[in-house]
């Protein structure tokens, strides 16, 4: 039995790549008995061209996602990192200010944004529960702590350079997907700023209160105002987006390396 390299529709739309990439998931999943049972040169070309292919749909995806929602990077400052999704937040009544607006929709539809399902560990959820209840100072202590679980797992933190996506593009031999280096580039650029700028900037007890949450205030005692749903929401949101990040590098990384394997079959099967 012979496998077929996946012959990709064109794309119309943001969804048609994520769709796409549930078909090709479907036929990879086939392919692999037929690969047990026929592993020629052929088939097994054509299986890792067809996984490159898969995750290249999905990256594609998000890059197009990312650029559709590119004019949304203006409000990263103000600490809404709206990770790569075109959000359709009309307003329902009148909003004084982005916070007001953004607050109001997050909460009204926080399960569809903020689920476990982006990450299925007992503190994530236990975060969750907390802003429900509307327990928010710890939920936001808890929040601090998965954001820095993320930082130490997925970007270097040497004081000097959070993130190592900028790397990971530089170095990668993955072709251009839709302008992605720029948009990720900028997106990096912008959640780092904003980390350094508020979360993790110094600030001593006798400087004044800052507009934003500051973890060095928050964990050391001395945040003197109420934590709202918006500091919370904030944090979500960066949570969310470290979390896409992680996502996106895995994605990249196994592309890297069935490019790898499919410049190297041939040469190994000619050695056996």
């Amino acid at each position: 039995m012979k496998i077929e390299v996946y012959k990709i529709p064109p794309i119309f739309t943001s969804n048609d790549p994520f769709m796409f990439a549930k078909d090709l998931h479907e036929k990879i999943e086939k392919d692999r008995k037929i690969l047990k049972q026929f592993n020629d040169k052929d088939n097994l070309l054509a299986f890792k061209t067809n996984e490159y292919l898969y995750h290249w749909l999905i990256c594609n995806g998000v890059a197009t996602n990312g650029l559709i929602s590119e004019e949304r990077l203006s409000y990263s400052k103000s600490g809404w990192f709206i990770w790569l999704q075109n959000y359709d937040m009309h307003a329902a009544k009148e909003f004084h200010g982005i916070d007001e607006q953004y607050t109001y929709w997050f909460d009204k539809y926080f399960d569809k944004y903020f689920n476990s399902g982006l990450d299925d560990s007992e503190n994530f959820k236990q975060v969750i529960e907390c802003y429900k209840g509307n327990l928010l100072f710890p939920c936001a202590c808890g929040l601090f702590s998965i954001i820095e679980f993320y930082l130490r797992r997925i970007f270097k933190f040497d004081g000097k350079d959070i993130f190592r996506v900028r790397k990971e593009l530089e170095g990668s031999a993955i072709p251009e997907i839709s302008g992605y280096k720029k948009y990720f580039m900028d997106f990096e650029k912008a959640l780092r700023d904003y980390l350094s700028e508020n979360y993790y900037a110094k600030s001593l007890e006798s400087d004044s209160e800052p507009v934003e949450m500051n973890r060095n205030r928050i964990m050391h005692g001395i945040f003197t105002r109420e934590i709202s749903k918006t500091d919370c929401l904030k944090e979500f949101c960066i949570v969310r987006s470290l979390i896409m990040f992680y996502n996106w590098l895995q994605h990249i990384e196994r592309m890297d390396a069935l490019l790898k394997d499919i410049n190297e079959i041939p040469l190994k099967l000619k050695k056996e």
